[in-house]
């Protein structure tokens, strides 16, 4: 496909915002996924090294959410570059919106190698953004943040107390606007935080999440069955 081998041939120029466009332009499409060849993908993954201290809030996320959606871009992305992007996290974080917080921390919790890289005080400002703009978010936003929460530790360890408050009402807010998604992602989230053998579920409990978001996942749970109508 054209468009592969000129992604692959002009990588080596490209700048901040044109690595995070074309990766995410390539994760849209399955073709050009499936034409890019192996030293394309390292080409891409050297663009994102090189380009990282350039890329602004946005760019870091969308370039996160895309290596993360394509299992090529990935295999090719080594310590090096997964270190250069953790990086480029840690420094725009502060400037992320909502929806940017949302997909870098989904992406995170798909990807351990990129997780592997992120420093306690990478965790610690993504988990204080998480924290300032969790409200703003939309039902199914609402849903991977908890998820990404639950599944790295790591990330959750740096959570404030108040940030439990934060997640129940975000939780409580959004149920009904969940769609099917939405719904098992949050619930499953839930269970990570309170599961009897979850080694998260004794400070999970101590955290108001309980109070407010108790009430809600079983609406949403209500709402998954089809017994209550949004």
């Amino acid at each position: 496909m054209a468009l592969a081998s000129a992604a692959e041939k002009a990588a080596s120029n490209m700048n901040a915002q044109a690595t995070a466009n074309s990766l995410n332009a390539l994760s849209k499409l399955k073709p050009a996924i499936g034409a890019m060849t192996t030293s394309g993908w390292g080409a891409l993954a050297n663009a994102v090294k090189r380009s990282a201290p350039e890329l602004e809030s946005n760019h870091v996320s969308m370039t996160l959410n895309a290596i993360g959606k394509m299992e090529p871009a990935a295999a090719e992305m080594h310590k090096i570059h997964w270190a250069a992007l953790a990086q480029a996290t840690e420094g725009v974080t502060s400037q992320m919106n909502a929806q940017a917080v949302a997909m870098t921390l989904n992406a995170l919790c798909r990807m351990e190698h990129a997780a592997s890289q992120m420093s306690p005080t990478g965790w610690h400002i993504l988990a204080q953004q998480a924290e300032a703009v969790t409200l703003k978010m939309n039902a199914l936003d609402v849903a991977m943040t908890l998820n990404a929460f639950a599944k790295m530790p790591e990330a959750a360890d740096e959570l404030s107390p108040a940030a439990w408050d934060v997640f129940a009402k975000a939780v409580h807010d959004t149920a009904f606007n969940m769609n099917g998604k939405g719904v098992a992602i949050t619930i499953n989230a839930l269970a990570r935080w309170g599961g009897a053998n979850s080694p998260r579920a004794s400070r999970a409990k101590r955290g108001p999440i309980w109070k407010f978001a108790s009430p809600s996942v079983v609406d949403i749970k209500l709402k998954g069955c089809g017994r209550i109508k949004p």
